[in-house]
């Protein structure tokens, strides 16, 4: 899957407008991507933040981040490179990580799985997509009726028992 998109895209940023071929060129071109199974919450955060966000994840992935001996050790350089990209401050720069194997990502959190608490493994968990609105704002306007109601679910979700009259769609 990230293989695929690394042969197509061979550089960070992608084309830009006048560096694409004519449209005639490409009309007989077809893009095909080997459709993968989607990271999990963990190792999808794993896999895109910086070692100083190491705190966000559990202990047991934060460990593969900020710890020498992490077989993923050379993915979070100590000192990290920032791509400026025309920008004025150093704010507003891009900070630039090393891109990282899929399959080296699932062979290192496989077995720290099992290290994980209940509550890490819910929170690690992939559910189905919902949209969570207030109902007097929902997609339709003031008091719109939702498909569903999931009141238990977004309570389960946030810790509360009422997240002002919240509705999932």
């Amino acid at each position: 899957m990230l293989s695929d998109i690394i042969d197509f895209f061979r550089h960070r940023w992608s084309l830009k407008a006048g560096d694409a071929p004519s449209p005639n060129a490409t009309k007989d071109f077809l893009f095909s991507f080997t459709l993968g199974k989607p990271f999990q919450p963990f190792q999808q955060l794993l896999a895109v933040l910086p070692p100083s966000s190491a705190p966000l994840l559990p202990p047991c992935y934060a460990e593969l981040m900020t710890s020498s001996a992490s077989v993923l050790a050379d993915c979070f350089p100590s000192e990290l490179v920032t791509d400026i990209n025309d920008k004025r401050n150093d704010w507003e720069a891009v900070v630039l990580l090393p891109f990282m194997d899929e399959a080296r990502i699932i062979a290192a959190t496989t077995p720290i799985d099992a290290k994980l608490t209940a509550d890490e493994r819910a929170r690690n968990t992939l559910l189905p997509a919902s949209t969570v609105y207030a109902a007097a704002h929902g997609p339709r306007g003031a008091n719109a009726r939702t498909r569903r109601s999931c009141e238990g679910e977004a309570s389960s979700w946030c810790g509360h028992s009422d997240i002002n009259n919240a509705k999932c769609q």
